[in-house]
């Protein structure tokens, strides 16, 4: 996909959401395709101004939408935002699974943050979140970044 084809994206849902007959509603799974998209183009204003129109819109967000946030946060180096989400996460009485928790630490990672990712591990096990490769993967290398292995 190019940036001319997230453009004929937006254009298409500007003009859904004009349509009031339309029978079709935005829904969560739409605007979460829309975040992601954001997100891997790189455009975190975009993706933010599309998960403020969700909210707008009533479209309850999850921890699916969440993870997305916390991931693009965690991409620009913006470890506090991406901490404030998954807080506000879980004050929605949403919670992280896996790959929510594996978003944040990764976040940690990026920002060498490794006393950071080892109280979100410890979180992990008191929350009883499955522990996998992925999550493994991603301390071994907060772990080799700050002890320069």
């Amino acid at each position: 996909m190019s940036n001319a084809d997230a453009v004929k994206v937006f254009k298409l849902f500007d003009k859904l959401k004009r349509n009031r007959s339309a029978q079709l509603k935005p829904d969560e799974i739409l605007y979460n395709c829309l975040i992601d998209m954001c997100v891997r183009f790189g455009d975190l204003n975009q993706a933010m101004s599309v998960f403020s129109d969700m909210q707008k819109q009533d479209c309850r967000p999850s921890a699916i939408t969440f993870g997305i946030i916390i991931k693009a946060y965690g991409r620009s180096n913006q470890l506090n935002k991406a901490f404030s989400t998954f807080l506000k996460m879980r004050e929605s009485n949403l919670s992280a699974n896996a790959v929510t928790y594996g978003c944040i630490l990764d976040a940690c990672v990026k920002s060498n943050r490794v006393d950071m990712a080892e109280k979100v591990f410890q979180c992990m096990i008191s929350d009883r979140v499955p522990l996998n490769t992925v999550i493994y993967t991603t301390m071994i290398k907060g772990y080799s970044r700050a002890f320069k292995l």
